[in-house]
């Protein structure tokens, strides 16, 4: 699932969701907005092609039940846009893994592996 605002302004890389889904390209505006809010939390949104890990880890050929709380949010992400999970709660790390434990529980989903070459989509 395409993320709206990433496909309304398809230069951006990032931008800055408040707790009731409006969205900021400027941290402060979203900190400031978010001041309003009973629930002050302010996400950031990176788009998920734009995630790079700079690590000299090589990633896991494929997530599945048993690692999924070992897998780094890269990893994770390169699966949720393979498969193109549905991220209902947002984008935090434990929302992703969550995301991906249910996607894992459906037995109708096909399975994409990782593919091999991070850098080539």
């Amino acid at each position: 699932m395409k993320d709206p605002v990433f496909s309304a302004n398809p230069n951006i890389s990032e931008y800055y969701k408040t707790s009731d889904g409006n969205a900021f390209f400027k941290r402060e505006f979203a900190e400031t907005h978010a001041q309003s809010l009973k629930n002050k939390e302010v996400e950031k949104v990176v788009k998920a092609e734009d995630i790079v890990d700079n690590t000299d880890k090589t990633p896991a050929t494929s997530i599945d039940d048993t690692n999924v709380d070992k897998a780094t949010y890269q990893e994770l992400m390169l699966f949720v846009k393979d498969n193109e999970v549905e991220l209902k709660n947002g984008k935090k790390l434990e929302d992703v893994r969550k995301a991906v434990r249910d996607y894992l529980d459906d037995p109708n989903k096909k399975i994409v592996p990782f593919k091999e070459d991070l850098n080539n989509d």
